[in-house]
């Protein structure tokens, strides 16, 4: 890891994202940070590193599983 961190704004300069984005992206998992405080922190070389990786063939989201089905 380097030891440059960068806030969720400065991330989605870099991504060319928008903040609401990497929030989500956050709250999903799929991208990583080291939460301080209230503060998110991310490791820009970690997360193109991850974002790069290839998916897998299909996984429901972590969102998803959550909600109630509607009959």
């Amino acid at each position: 890891m380097s030891d440059k961190f960068v806030t969720a704004r400065e991330l989605a300069a870099l991504l060319r994202k928008s903040t609401r984005t990497i929030y989500r992206m956050t709250a999903d998992d799929e991208i990583p940070f080291l939460k301080v405080g209230r503060t998110y922190l991310y490791d820009p070389s970690a997360v193109v590193e991850k974002l790069a990786a290839p998916a897998p063939s299909w996984s429901q989201s972590k969102r998803s599983t959550s909600r109630k089905r509607v009959a």
